[in-house]
């Protein structure tokens, strides 16, 4: 039994939210096979779930080359729950950090790019929108972007995991 298990316990959570962190520490952890069970959980769960899919997909990415259309069908996946979302609010600012997460998941740096800055434009004070920026302006080629980027990031919350 895990550390994680022993102090959460064995059955983790039962709603979706509870499977993410669970998942996330397994993935931190390089137990792919267990933490893709957790973001399995949490998607049964709750189909919408973004954070569960993100994370999903990015450790098919990892797992190994024979899983790269499974991580390719959960970006898709991740795609369509956001273009849903955002047909029923546009201003949704979660939905297109997400959306722009399955875009750079799917190499499609500059539509993730668009998505970042339409999220930043509704709200200047998203970390996590400027941190994807960042990633996505780095893989641009556009490094000392990048770094005002992240020195955003930083300046609305210096705590954020992300930009440790």
């Amino acid at each position: 039994m895990s550390i994680f298990d022993r102090i959460f316990g064995h059955g983790g959570g039962e709603s979706s939210e509870d499977w993410v962190p669970r998942g996330e520490s397994y993935r931190r952890s390089l137990n792919l096979s267990d933490a893709l069970k957790c973001f399995d959980k949490a998607i049964n769960l709750d189909k919408e779930n973004f954070q569960a899919l993100n994370y999903k997909a990015v450790v098919l990415q990892g797992f190994s080359p024979d899983r790269t259309q499974d991580a390719v069908s959960c970006y898709n996946t991740l795609l369509a729950v956001c273009d849903n979302l955002l047909r029923l609010d546009r201003s949704n600012c979660e939905a297109l950090n997400y959306r722009g997460l399955a875009l750079f998941g799917l190499n499609h740096v500059k539509e993730a790019l668009e998505c970042f800055n339409r999220a930043l434009s509704i709200n200047s004070q998203y970390p996590e929108a400027w941190y994807h920026k960042g990633n996505a302006l780095s893989a641009l080629g556009e490094p000392d972007e990048a770094l005002e980027c992240y020195d955003m990031a930083l300046g609305i919350d210096p705590t954020h995991a992300m930009t440790q």
